[in-house]
């Protein structure tokens, strides 16, 4: 769901962006996945200050660099 949020993002569509955010978002709370959750929140920062929303593939090569 946060990569198809920053697809519609980057397609100009904010608020599908924002609702597939919203839904990710509710889905790790109730699941407890803090990390998840973390990276969604840092994804709708993104999306507020008008940066682009990684990608969760992204995110996770800036964790884990080989």
């Amino acid at each position: 769901m946060v990569t198809r949020a920053a697809l519609r993002q980057r397609a100009g569509d904010l608020a599908a962006a924002r609702q597939l955010l919203d839904a990710a978002q509710t889905i790790f709370h109730t699941l407890g996945t803090h990390g998840e959750f973390a990276r969604v929140d840092a994804a709708f920062a993104a999306l507020t200050r008008g940066a682009h929303v990684p990608f969760l593939a992204d995110a996770a090569r800036r964790e884990n660099p080989r």
